[in-house]
């Protein structure tokens, strides 16, 4: 990717999504706007708030919309969980991660998948996909990593709630050409910031930064890109207003509110890498 200006954003739960927004409003509010950016990457969460970037979404109509909680039955079992936490800890991660995602797909029906779609994505059924926007998942038969665009046969509906569905949490989504089960972008990367490429300006939003593996830490993929690159990631009082239960959609005006205090603190330094 050689674009002029690139933003990335990151995976995290519904509260990395109202916190990427927020701290986006207050960029714009200081003059730094990333919805004009030439591509838009988004992972997981930062999937669904690249798509309203990348629309063009007014700054009300989001803060009204990360302002409404949702209803959805969104809980990681204890068993999910320890399996996700000790894929990171053996030598052989990727492998791991594939033998947990097919794992699961035996409880994949099409159903689950229908509701899981119109919950994450509905809104988005019939869209058309925005030019700047790239979309990350991970094949679950394989675990290779997926970039899907305007260019691809994938509806943006599908390829977003693909890009959310954390494994042991919501249902992989089934991908054309083949039929194919995809699962969460971010489980390559929380944030997949190495994605920009050749991109000369790039501002990062990462919500989740954790990771055993050296080369997937966010703030690692940033000092090994070649452009200008603005990291940001939550500070103390977007870490508060977070909570621990990043699934909770209650929090989204609190978190929007904290996120866009800190993109007003970061405005100058985003700005001297935007241009």
């Amino acid at each position: 990717m050689d674009d002029e200006r690139a933003v990335v954003l990151g995976g995290g739960g519904a509260t990395a999504i109202a916190w990427e927004l927020g701290v986006a409003d207050g960029l714009a509010a200081a003059g730094v706007d990333v919805r004009v950016a030439d591509r838009i990457i988004g992972t997981s969460a930062g999937a669904l708030a690249g798509t309203k970037l990348a629309l063009g979404t007014g700054w009300d109509d989001i803060r009204t919309w990360v302002s409404t909680p949702q209803e959805f039955n969104a809980t990681m079992s204890p068993f999910a969980a320890a399996r996700l936490f000790s894929c990171q800890l053996v030598p052989d991660r990727h492998r791991a991660l594939v033998r947990f995602a097919r794992s699961l797909l035996k409880r994949w029906t099409p159903q689950a998948e229908a509701d899981w779609i119109a919950y994450a994505a509905g809104d988005l059924d019939g869209v058309a996909w925005p030019g700047s926007l790239v979309v990350t998942t991970v094949n679950a038969l394989t675990g290779a990593p997926a970039c899907w665009t305007a260019a691809g046969p994938v509806g943006l509906d599908r390829a977003v709630a693909a890009s959310c569905a954390l494994p042991g949490v919501f249902p992989p989504v089934r991908l054309p050409p083949n039929g194919t089960p995809h699962i969460d972008g971010g489980m390559r990367s929380p944030a997949n910031v190495d994605l920009a490429g050749d991109a000369k300006h790039v501002i990062a939003l990462a919500p989740s930064t954790g990771a055993m593996q050296r080369w997937r830490r966010p703030e690692n993929q940033a000092s090994s890109l070649p452009g200008k690159v603005c990291l940001i990631t939550p500070d103390d009082a977007s870490r508060k207003a977070r909570g621990l239960d990043h699934l909770d959609t209650r929090r989204g005006a609190d978190v929007f509110a904290a996120g866009r205090e800190q993109g007003l603190t970061y405005a100058d330094k985003a700005r001297a890498v935007w241009g």
